[in-house]
């Protein structure tokens, strides 16, 4: 799907779609067929299909159904740059359409900007938006993501896309915009000209739309570092019959234990200071290459807040996400993160490791160097 997106991007950036019929057959389409939809089949992708009986002029742009009965996903499709003005009353559309036959997930998209809605949850419909990107200004990994787990076919057939919707929608939107606001804020404040680290979370979750007092930014931030001084030791992994047991070794920078260094596969350095915490270089180099693995994203949820769980999930590794809940079924696919019942994917080779971490620096909003990974051959 990567090469279909940037292709995409690209015509977006050049003016190429010049009406709707373009975004419908030259976007959506392709981003469909890439999503595991048989585009060829009209009882499976539903153009201009009929979603109030005897109103024929309420027509959804394509309907897609997951089985003969009904419709899961509803998609309405405008030219490009024509949601933004019309936002509330295509909205108006896409409830009117569900209130006979209610999609699981409702989509408005001009091709560039989508928006994916939880339709079958109680309230306002702009209420139920629980996730947007553009194509244009978006980071293609995560665009992709958020494709292969809201709008890929199997997923939603297995339930797993309604799952982690209904994850989305239950975070408090103003909680969720603090928590995101408060690792940036951590990074201005160390830029001229040094603002105070409350009046910076204050100003960055007034840009996402919600006020907070000086007092309740104060709050939050003591009340996050709290969190993170009461964490004196992370739970223990447990190691399989006759391996070594598992530690989480903590050490100065650029000084590793020779005898650990050449049993480890993978040596992973968090760069503390990067993201604004003052603390020296954290190198986690465990026995094996899965338990650095997830003693380091178990550090990292400790430091920034388990609110930090739900951007992870949308991490894919190898088509799962890279969170899920649940128990382990096999030790050798995944481990327990260390917080209630989450459960790491590690099902995967080194180098994809590598690349799950860049992941998350770009969940975090910070650059790669904040997390470096290096495969001890």
């Amino acid at each position: 799907m990567k090469n279909t997106l940037h292709d995409i991007q690209e015509k977006l950036n050049h003016g190429f779609y010049q009406n709707e019929e373009h975004v419908r057959l030259c976007i959506v389409s392709r981003i469909l067929k890439q999503c595991g939809w048989d585009i060829w089949n009209p009882s499976e992708v539903n153009a201009e299909f009929v979603a109030i009986p005897n109103e024929d002029r309420t027509k959804v742009d394509f309907a897609l159904f997951g089985n003969a009965y009904t419709p899961s996903v509803f998609i309405e499709i405008k030219s490009v740059g024509k949601i933004g003005a019309n936002l509330a009353s295509v909205e108006r559309q896409l409830r009117d359409y569900n209130r006979n036959n209610t999609a699981l997930f409702s989509i408005i998209t001009d091709g560039n900007n989508w928006r994916f809605y939880y339709s079958q949850t109680g309230g306002e419909f702009s209420q139920k938006c629980f996730k947007t990107f553009s194509i244009q200004d978006g980071d293609l990994d995560d665009i992709e993501i958020s494709f292969y787990t809201f709008l890929n076919k199997d997923e939603i057939l297995s339930g797993e896309a309604e799952k982690l919707a209904n994850e989305y929608l239950r975070l408090n939107q103003r909680q969720r915009a603090i928590e995101d606001s408060l690792p940036q804020a951590r990074r201005i404040i160390q830029s001229p000209p040094f603002p105070s680290l409350p009046q910076c979370l204050v100003d960055l979750v007034e840009e996402k739309g919600f006020k907070i007092s000086i007092d309740e930014a104060t709050e939050y931030i003591r009340e996050s570092q709290s969190k993170k001084d009461a964490v004196q030791q992370p739970p223990e992994i447990v190691s399989p019959p006759g391996r070594p047991p598992v530690s989480k070794p903590v050490h100065s920078p650029g000084i590793l234990p020779p005898l650990i260094r050449s049993q480890s596969e993978l040596i992973i350095t968090i760069a503390w200071k990067v993201a604004g915490i003052s603390r020296d270089d954290e190198i986690i180099d465990s026995h094996k290459a899965v338990d650095s693995m997830v003693i380091s994203l178990r550090r990292i949820v400790e430091e920034f807040g388990e609110g930090l769980i739900d951007k992870l999930k949308t991490v894919q590794v190898r088509g799962m996400p890279l969170i899920i809940e649940g128990r382990s079924k096999s030790y050798h696919q995944q481990k327990l993160l260390g917080f209630k019942h989450y459960i790491v994917v590690v099902h995967s080779s080194n180098q994809d490791k590598v690349n799950i971490f860049k992941k998350v620096c770009r969940c975090l909003s910070l650059p790669d160097h904040f997390i470096k990974v290096k495969i001890n051959d």
